[in-house]
């Protein structure tokens, strides 16, 4: 932990740096995440909003003090922050352009009016020496919308750079958006940028790390889901091995409110497989999906699953925090689906499924895990709600709303089945997490959910709750399980 704190003689200002971590090491290809701890030491609070908001910034000098890089990134300030006051911020510092010796310098900044520095305040000097990249790895470049936490593909583009690395692979993902949620190692990997900047803005210290990735890579990856402006990326590349990686795209005609748009010209956009050398699809109904398209020959698609981390699930009792939070018995069947509120997931099929079950279980439940605040979620869970209340349900179904990564395999393990009435998935992920915690599946007999669900559940006819109710009903019913029928723990 280090200290440097002066006012330079300003009667304004005043600012105390404190290192909260050890510096990482710093290497020429990747960024540093430092945790810094700000003191306002000054008799002037400072403004975060406004014409002139004060940040935390950095400068780059050589060891002669002349200035390499003078422009840094910004940590933002979350609130004002009155004299005497401190805060902890998160400051990623892109490397200077080349490696050598250094000195990191950080300082403040009053936004439209000056540097800490340059009215006499001292920044904190930090000598650091910046390794070169090593000439002899291969260099992965993975390329993405975003990296959202608990989003399957964002999850699957982390995993990409994990595998990479443990691999000793040069690896930098290129993203329109981060989530800051993701670890910090992680993040040192990846560079927020856009189309536009790889062409035109090589001046900006974090986009001029993703040019030099991005010219120089031997693996492009590019991740499609839906359309995203960066993919177009894909038609600048003159050199390496391609690989579009595809996960599906919802139908625009199962969507409803926000981001309908992005849908129609992500399934237009497919095209641009015909840029990849490779493609991969992680079940047999994506893959045909792309093959169908015309963009690329069935002879360069090929199919793998995801690399699902299953050690954490496993069967185990219900638990006694959630019967008491849901003021449930052990005893009493609960239908659980995990999944966005989503309309092509058809959250009132299972709505609709519950009263033909309680028919011959009276105290059976189902329990909804998912986002059901965000803007394109909200609409349909406000409709499923209204549903509920029309069926005399208010007491049979729980909406949990998003729920800790900690309490997932508990709400498995509450579960007596698993139900997903889905009529697009390219893979569905909570069907195995459901199986390997000794979850049963009854699942719709639709695009990619029978091969996933396989021999570990039941499947039945898309878009009927009655049949869905049957496939519920037969397994609650069986005592020692269904025939051919098995559980993936």
């Amino acid at each position: 932990m280090v200290q440097q704190s002066g006012d330079g003689g300003n009667q304004r200002l005043g600012v105390a740096y404190e290192l909260v971590e050890p510096l990482p090491a710093a290497r020429v290809d990747l960024a540093m995440i430092l945790r810094v701890r700000v003191h306002n030491t000054g008799p002037a609070p400072w403004s975060n909003r406004g014409a002139y908001p004060v940040n935390l910034s950095y400068h780059w000098f050589d060891l002669y003090g002349q200035p390499v890089d003078f422009e840094g990134l910004r940590a933002i300030m979350p609130g004002p922050l009155r004299p005497g006051e401190s805060v902890e911020l998160e400051l990623q510092v892109e490397p200077p352009p080349r490696p050598g010796d250094y000195q990191l310098v950080l300082d403040m900044v009053e936004e439209g009016v000056d540097w800490f520095s340059m009215q006499g305040i001292p920044g904190f000097h930090i000598p650091v020496t910046v390794a070169p990249h090593s000439g002899n790895m291969l260099r992965v470049c993975i390329v993405n919308g975003n990296c959202t936490m608990r989003d399957a593909v964002g999850t699957h583009v982390i995993n990409q750079i994990r595998f990479f690395l443990d691999r000793g692979y040069h690896t930098v993902a290129l993203l329109e958006h981060v989530d800051p949620r993701q670890p910090a190692e992680m993040r040192r990997h990846i560079v927020q940028t856009t189309i536009e900047d790889l062409r035109e803005n090589p001046d900006n210290p974090q986009v001029r790390r993703g040019i030099r990735q991005f010219q120089n890579a031997d693996l492009y990856i590019f991740n499609y889901s839906t359309f995203y402006p960066l993919i177009d990326a894909i038609r600048l590349v003159d050199h390496g091995v391609v690989i579009f990686d595809y996960h599906g795209v919802t139908p625009p005609h199962l969507w409803e409110g926000p981001g309908i748009e992005t849908l129609i010209e992500g399934q237009r956009r497919l095209s641009l497989a015909q840029y990849a050398d490779y493609a991969i699809g992680h079940s047999a109904y994506t893959c045909n999906e792309l093959i169908q398209t015309g963009a690329i020959s069935p002879e360069r698609v090929f199919q793998m699953g995801y690399p699902v981390a299953l050690d954490h699930f496993r069967p185990g009792p219900k638990s006694e925090l959630l019967l008491e939070r849901y003021g449930l018995t052990a005893e009493q069947p609960v239908l659980l689906y995990v999944g966005r509120m989503a309309v092509n997931k058809r959250v009132e099929d299972l709505v609709r499924a519950l009263p033909l079950v309680r028919e011959q279980l009276p105290d059976a439940v189902l329990v909804l895990v998912g986002d059901n605040q965000t803007p394109a979620f909200a609409m349909l869970a406000a409709r499923v709600k209204q549903l509920i209340e029309q069926l005399g349900l208010t007491d049979a179904v729980i909406f949990t709303g998003m729920i800790p990564d900690d309490e997932l395999l508990l709400h498995y393990q509450l579960a007596d089945v698993f139900v997903t009435a889905s009529i697009h998935e390219g893979f569905c992920i909570p069907v195995l997490e459901a199986m390997a915690s000794g979850v049963p599946v009854v699942g719709a007999d639709a695009t990619a959910l029978p091969e996933t669900i396989g021999s570990g559940g039941l499947t039945f006819r898309p878009e009927d709750p009655a049949d869905l109710a049957e496939k519920v009903l037969t397994i609650l019913g069986c005592e020692v399980g269904v025939e051919g029928l098995e559980t993936r723990g």
